[in-house]
Parts: C-alpha cells; structure tokens; sequence
C-alpha cells in the first residue's frame, strides 16, 4: 500500500517559495491501477517522485509498505527503489545500446551473474512481444517499441510497483492502447501496482481502478473510476470527463428542439449496465404526457462497463423534481437538472 499523509511540498526560489503541493492525502492498495490527472503543473510528477524517494515532502509523510523513503538511510533506500520501476514518456533508452542491453542495464548495475541477466531479458522482451528485436537499436523502433522496451527494462528487477510518467503523452491514438493494453496485461498477469500520471481521461477511463483529480497542487476528487465518471463533483473534473464522454445536447440539437429555459426543463439521466432508454422514456410519458421529448442519447464502455446517458426535454413550467424522481425510482439512475443558455 501506498499512503500520501498530508502531504505538501514547496521549493524555494531567489525570490519566492512555490508551493506544488498542498495537503495532499490519498491511498493506492496493492495490486491495483491508479491514475492521477490533471493538467501541467498540477503537481502530479511532483507527488509520484515521493514514492521513489526521489522529492522529500516539506511536510506530512509518503508510506510505502509502511516505510517513509524519507527517513531510510542509503541504502536501505536503493533496496526499496529495487522494487519500484519507471516508465518514462520519452522513454530514456540508451541510443548506443542494443534493446537487449537496454532492458540487460539495471541488472547488470545490479551485478547480477549472466546467465540470470540472459534469462530476465529475453523472459521480459517475450512478454512485451518484441523478441525479434534484441539486436535492434533504439533508432530503429518505432514510438510504440521504443516504450515497450522502456517496459521491459522497468520489469528487469521484477518490481512491485511500476511508476508510469506521462507513458502514453507521446504515442499515437492506436499506439496509446495498445500500451495500455500491455498495462492492464502487467497487473493482471503479475499483479504488479501501477501508479499512472497523466492529463489523458482515456487512459484513466480505459485501465484505472481509482483515480485522483490533482488542479494547483492540491487533490480536489478522487474515488473508483465508475463513480468519478457517474457523479463528478469539480468542475475541472467534469471538463476531464468531457472529453471522453460527451453528457452535453449539442447546441444545434437544442436549437431543433426550440428549447427555452422558460417554459422548458432538460434533465440529465445516468446509468450503468444495459440500455433502458425506451423503458425510461415510455415512463417519464406516463407521468408527464407528450411534453417529453429526447434530446439527447450516448452510450461510453468504460472497461467492461457501460454508461449510458439519456437526456430528455419536459416541456413545463411547474416545479416537477420530485415527479420526476419518483418516476426514476425503478431504474436506478442518477439525475440531474442541466441548465443552458440560448
């Protein structure tokens, strides 16, 4: 397990004390996937560098199996950073080595004997699918390669954490998944902890377990993925989750449906699992007659889970919220009253 203790951390200048972290407490248990996002200097890096021991907070405590990298001595430090491996988003490869020595190079700082090195390198170039390429040299390969032998080399020391810094930022669409497939492979297969930085909601949307929203140093929403995605309550959570599912009627659509504020109400309806849009709908007709109309209808796979999200406009000037609770009581879902300009 890993703890972030009221964590906050500021660094000096000639001039000032900037302050990247504030007060930062959250918890990531074993054998999960954890994505924290957020925008450049959000703090993200700052705060993942504590669980290395590489940044020491200026206050609070980083716990790491129970153990504050701050407070070991050197080397009880490089045995725990032993079990930690890093993935970086330009990848870090040494251009004058071959991909074997690449992946080869922490074992052998490590002075492990040849034979074992022989063994964990092409065990790890097997497992990233890229067996065919221990001779290559890093200009060789293309994005894709180059961090799937970035992978690799992190798997060297057979760590129980892996620290993944940006690893998607520079990839592909395509590419992007297919990495985080080969994430998603690591924790299943090996049960490995990964801690995944990133300012993409795709990658937290496609592989995470939990996620930390992070905005000016300071951790403002974090919960299950599922929840995050159901119910955001920041705004620059929900600007996050916008890009990825689209909850909002298209202002031509409104303009179709002639929506005024004044005389119209518009309602947000969530849910998980199979798709009840004509069950809802048929319903909220029942109570409120031919004033229901469907604005809008999305369908997200989040995994191996489906959101849908159904939004219908009642034309109406009463105060309906309790209706319309009441009528959604069966299906589980969760509302909300959008508002829009015209």
């Amino acid at each position: 397990m890993i703890e972030f203790k009221n964590i906050t951390k500021h660094f000096l200048t000639k001039k000032n004390s900037v302050h990247a972290l504030n007060d930062v407490s959250f918890q990531i248990d074993d054998g999960e996937i954890f994505g924290i996002v957020g925008f450049s200097g959000a703090g993200k890096s700052t705060l993942v560098r504590m669980i290395n021991g590489l940044e020491k907070p200026s206050s609070g405590q980083v716990l790491v199996d129970g153990n504050d990298p701050g407070k070991l001595n050197k080397k009880e430090l490089r045995a725990m950073r032993k079990q930690i491996g890093m993935v970086f988003q330009q990848f870090n490869l040494l251009n004058s080595k071959t991909v074997y020595e690449n992946v080869a190079m922490p074992l052998i700082l490590n002075k492990e004997d040849k034979q074992m090195i022989d063994k964990r390198v092409k065990e790890m170039l097997a497992f990233v699918e890229l067996s065919d390429k221990l001779q290559s040299y890093p200009d060789q390969l293309s994005g894709g390669q180059k961090q799937r032998v970035g992978i690799a080399r992190a798997l060297a020391m057979n760590p129980k954490i892996l620290l993944c810094d940006e690893a998607t930022s520079a990839l592909d669409p395509k590419t992007t998944d297919s990495i985080l497939d080969l994430l998603k492979k690591i924790n299943d297969d090996l049960g490995i902890t990964i801690v995944i930085i990133t300012h993409e909601m795709h990658v937290i949307e496609k592989i995470c377990d939990h996620v930390a929203v992070m905005e000016k140093g300071s951790v403002i929403e974090t919960g299950k993925v599922q929840d995050v995605f159901s119910a955001p309550q920041q705004a620059i959570t929900k600007d996050f989750i916008n890009m990825v599912v689209k909850e909002d009627v298209p202002e031509g659509i409104l303009k179709n449906l002639q929506y005024s504020p004044e005389t119209s109400q518009i309602w947000g309806i969530k849910y998980w699992g199979a798709n009840q849009t004509v069950e809802i709908v048929e319903s909220l007709e029942k109570t409120f007659g031919k004033n229901v109309r469907i604005a809008y209808v999305t369908t997200s796979l989040l995994q191996e889970h489906t959101l849908n999200i159904l939004i219908v406009l009642i034309d109406t000037k009463e105060d309906i919220a309790e209706k319309v609770a009441e009528t959604m009581i069966p299906y589980q879902v969760l509302l909300e009253r959008k508002e829009y300009e015209c």
